[in-house]
């Protein structure tokens, strides 16, 4: 089994969340994140060639290994949870936060100290935005998490503990100890009663679509300007998402799905931890979770419990769910290591490369012809892809 597709009907009832992950949370989120040392836009690269082998109009891949110089997407979902909390300790309500300068002269008086669990790049993330702050920092990482992760973790100064179990058992722990010792867990996950740090994290994320919809506009006058042939960046038609518990995945989704309303989203799992994909199958009213989530080379996707808000968001959003084997992600890598003719090298963590390989598959493999049909991936068809990490690990 390569891969397995579920196509599914959006729900389109009205939901709350997906308000509070508009374009005026994203243009909030975005102007934050400007505000940080470091700060530059992701670039996102044309993989014409690409497109052209497999009968498709465009492919575009944003890259996020390259974001704050720290290989991942992850920093923009911690670092506004992270100010977010500072603001409420200091006085400051809503979702637009003051600069970051202005935040950070002020975060020693909050005395905060923060808890997650994570695979990796999460808690390099919270570690790195703690430091940033001048704040403290724990990160419990699953067992069997490589060792390098661990110390590129410590050499920013927080605390990292090994737990005893998978993902789900290192959620757990952290949860336990920000009880135990009145610490601010910082996790993408929702469940009931802990929803507002997740969402806050998945508005940090909306600075993506942000970029995107910043740099359709500037190829547009661009092309305008100059009269070009329309090779300019446009509004996707397909656009597919990797997902571990589903809050990256969900906040691309709700935020795109009102910028790009034509575009259908399909959401990529490994198999070994397709909680979403179990989820959507069984259409009961219900989240499922892996009992007996195994490894997956997509260490950054290996989760087997969704997220509560992720799932009521992609219910409505996504039009379509992938799960599938290690390979693909492999697979994935190798073509972005090696582009076709002139198209750019883009370096891309098994994570990260995971939706290349999904779409190179299902646009070239004639057993799977059926599924391409399905999704109307054709001649004119405009993909999007993004790569969500670089090679993290060579990093440390």
């Amino acid at each position: 089994m390569r891969l397995q597709f579920l196509s599914r009907t959006p729900d389109k009832t009205p939901s709350k969340l997906l308000d509070e992950l508009s374009q005026d949370v994203a243009i909030d989120t975005a102007r934050f994140h400007a505000s940080m040392p470091g700060y530059k836009a992701t670039p996102i690269i044309s993989l014409d060639n690409l497109a052209r082998a497999l009968g498709l109009k465009n492919i575009w891949i944003k890259d996020e290994s390259c974001r704050f110089n720290l290989g991942a997407f992850k920093v923009l979902g911690a670092s506004f949870a992270i100010a977010r909390q500072l603001a409420i300790r200091i006085g400051i309500e809503g979702t637009e936060l003051p600069p970051f300068e202005e935040l950070a002269k002020k975060a020693g008086k909050a005395k905060l100290r923060f808890v997650t669990a994570s695979d990796g790049n999460h808690g390099y993330a919270v570690a790195w935005t703690c430091r940033l702050f001048g704040l403290e920092a724990t990160v419990i990482l699953p067992k069997g998490n490589a060792e390098q992760r661990a110390a590129r973790i410590r050499s920013l100064g927080a605390h990292v503990e090994i737990a005893d179990g998978n993902y789900d058992e290192a959620v757990a722990a952290a949860e336990k100890r920000s009880r135990l010792e009145g610490s601010v867990l910082v996790q993408d996950t929702a469940w009931d009663g802990y929803e507002e740090i997740p969402l806050d994290i998945m508005r940090g994320y909306c600075t993506i679509e942000r970029e995107i919809s910043h740099e359709i506009v500037l190829d547009l006058v661009h092309q305008i300007q100059h009269k070009t042939a329309s090779s300019a960046l446009m509004a996707p038609t397909h656009v597919f998402l990797q997902a571990g518990v589903g809050s990256f995945a969900s906040a691309m989704a709700a935020c795109q799905s009102s910028s790009f309303p034509e575009a259908s989203f399909f959401v990529v799992e490994p198999c070994k931890t397709d909680c979403l994909f179990q989820t959507a199958k069984a259409d009961d009213g219900k989240l499922h979770s892996i009992e007996h989530p195994e490894e997956s080379c997509m260490t950054s996707l290996c989760c087997g419990t969704p997220s509560s808000q992720a799932w009521e968001i992609l219910r409505r959003t996504a039009c379509g769910f992938v799960s599938c084997d290690d390979v693909l992600a492999e697979e994935g890598q190798k073509i972005l290591q090696h582009p076709l003719g002139s198209d750019p090298k883009v370096t891309a963590g098994l994570s990260g490369a995971v939706t290349t390989g999904v779409l190179h598959a299902i646009c070239h493999d004639e057993d799977l012809r059926d599924i391409r049909d399905k999704i109307g991936l054709d001649a004119s068809s405009r993909v999007l892809l993004i790569n969500t990490e670089g090679d993290v690990d060579s990093l440390a």
